[in-house]
């Protein structure tokens, strides 16, 4: 919504994250991990691997 609006005073980037954010935080909903860390680390591994082998 406001990433190609260009703004000239902080103040009105300022207004615009405290609007975003106020209407955001009414209904806000917990971050629920859904992996552990190791799962997470070895699924960068394969992706990592798989793009080197990919790279020309």
């Amino acid at each position: 919504m406001t990433s190609s609006i260009l703004f000239m005073m902080p103040t009105s980037l300022i207004r615009v994250i405290e609007k975003y954010l106020n209407a955001n935080n009414k209904n806000p909903k917990p971050f629920i991990k859904t992996q552990s860390a190791d799962a997470i680390l070895e699924k960068v591994k394969r992706e990592s691997a798989l793009n080197e082998s990919t790279r020309c």
